[in-house]
């Protein structure tokens, strides 16, 4: 028996074999590769010829039946694998089988045990174990759960952390995929050649807790998607393997000690409601809540080790890191946010003057819109607030909305003494309160509003590492009711 067949020899929930059959496909075809399959696993001739006998009659039996519309048609035909057997499904969505099903003389197909057929509510199931082998000593050795792989403390003593450079890119992505898979929101850091150009053209400075093998993980990194706005500290992620070794503090410290060195004032972090994980990190950095990003995530998003409850989009809680404060500023900010405003800077040590305005816009408008379909959020900068910028920020919206963007953000500089009539109107419209960003630009602080579009956002599975974090995930909510509230 080759190597490679032994390896699977213990449970597998997962289907090792599925194909999915439209009427186009030769039955022939699906059925030589499951007995393929099930040769290359160790069952022996007269069990895959039986296998392949039976699964070939179903699949012609679930052709004859009605198909509702060609997106149902098709036919599931799938092998999972446990331990001394084989489970073989035929699944299909075509007119109810209620007991049609014709298995013919069974007693001529050897190797096959528990043949059953039913249809429900979900549709037609047949289904039917293959045996036909005795497992060995070393065998049911392999059949066994796997052993805990995560590492020990002497190696994870080893372990570097060190800056990357673009020679990195390929562990980042291994790294990368290993956490998340394809659910990754930053869907370029599953690109070598995507990572490798941003770690060159510094829109990603990374930090990397790197093993004495050589391999990556651990990532953290100073991230710089937009030119007019301070990089987000992001893109943390541990291998599975070396969780629970304290890797994520000494990379967070890491990024900011890198941020210090370019002179930066501020970071900012957008971290999981789900877990307190990356909160307590931003706390334990001098970090402080500065408003939530209502149903940010898509919660098709799934991080090896955690759970992920199907309930919602995903909210972050938003921080403000102090890295190296900056001067005394005034912002023009509606009085109805003030005393959220001045929570804020109270705690993050910083002075700023508020002052409520209805200074109009002069000139020219300018802004920076940009749309991630990973993310599935866009983004509408005002960089300057022209006396024509609500017409410009409506018509960017509308048509994120017709390319079915759910979540929108509109970033106002409030150092403008246009911005406090700006934000009226912005909330007039829909938009509220997500993220205070002091010291985002080089002309200082902004506000970023946010409009939630069809999309079911889970709050039951909310979590806030601190007080005040709750307190400011309260304030966004109740700012978010009140703008929907409004007649339209």
């Amino acid at each position: 028996m080759a190597e490679g067949a032994r390896r699977y020899r213990g449970h597998v929930d997962e289907p090792l074999f599925e194909v999915r059959l439209s009427d186009a496909l030769p039955v022939g075809s699906a059925v030589r590769a499951l007995a393929a399959v099930l040769a290359g696993l160790g069952f022996d001739d007269d069990a895959v010829h039986s296998a392949a006998t039976l699964a070939e009659r179903l699949v012609l039996q679930a052709r004859q039946r009605e198909a509702f519309d060609a997106t149902t048609a098709s036919i599931r035909l799938s092998v999972v694998l446990s331990a001394d057997r084989a489970r073989v499904e035929v699944f299909d969505q075509r007119f109810p089988d209620e007991g049609s099903t014709r298995m013919g003389d069974l007693g001529t197909l050897p190797g096959l045990e528990h043949i059953h057929s039913h249809a429900d509510a979900q549709g037609n199931l047949s289904q039917f174990d293959v045996v036909g082998r005795e497992m060995d000593v070393s065998e049911r050795a392999m059949a066994a759960p796997a052993r805990d792989d995560r590492v020990d403390d002497e190696t994870a003593a080893q372990v570097v952390i060190r800056q990357a450079t673009p020679a990195d890119a390929e562990g980042i992505v291994q790294l990368v995929f290993r956490v998340a898979g394809y659910s990754f929101l930053d869907k370029g850091m599953l690109s070598a050649n995507e990572v490798r150009e941003r770690l060159e053209s510094r829109r990603l400075v990374s930090f990397l807790a790197v093993a004495p093998d050589g391999a990556v993980v651990g990532h953290e990194a100073l991230v710089r998607l937009e030119d007019d706005v301070i990089p987000e500290l992001g893109r943390l992620v541990v291998d599975p393997r070396w969780r629970g070794h304290n890797l994520s503090a000494p990379l967070v410290q890491a990024a900011v000690e890198g941020a210090r060195g370019l002179g930066l004032h501020f970071l900012w972090a957008e971290c999981f409601g789900r877990h307190l994980i990356s909160q307590r990190l931003a706390l334990a950095l001098g970090g402080v809540e500065v408003g939530l990003l209502k149903g940010a995530a898509s919660n098709r998003v799934v991080f090896a080790g955690f759970d992920a409850p199907e309930t919602g989009r995903i909210s972050l809680v938003a921080y403000a890191i102090p890295v190296v404060r900056g001067d005394a500023q005034r912002i023009y900010l509606p009085r109805h946010h003030w005393d959220a405003c001045r929570a804020i800077v109270d705690l993050l040590g910083i002075e700023r003057d508020l002052v409520d305005s209805d200074a109009p816009p002069t000139g020219a408008t300018a802004l920076h819109v940009r749309a991630d379909r990973g993310f599935e959020t866009g983004r509408i900068s005002v960089l300057r607030i022209g006396e024509d910028w609500a017409i410009r920020v409506a018509d960017e919206f509308a048509t994120m909305r017709k390319a079915d963007i759910p979540v929108t953000y509109l970033d106002i500089g409030l150092d403008d003494p246009a911005a406090a009539a700006a934000i009226r109107l912005a909330e007039d419209n829909y938009f509220f309160w997500a993220a205070y960003l002091p010291d985002a630009r080089p002309t200082g602080d902004v506000l970023r509003l946010q409009r939630i579009g069809w999309v079911d956002v889970d709050t039951e599975h909310m979590q806030y590492a601190s007080d005040f974090g709750r307190q400011m995930g309260e304030y966004v909510m109740a700012e978010g009711a009140r703008v929907e509230a409004l007649p339209f």
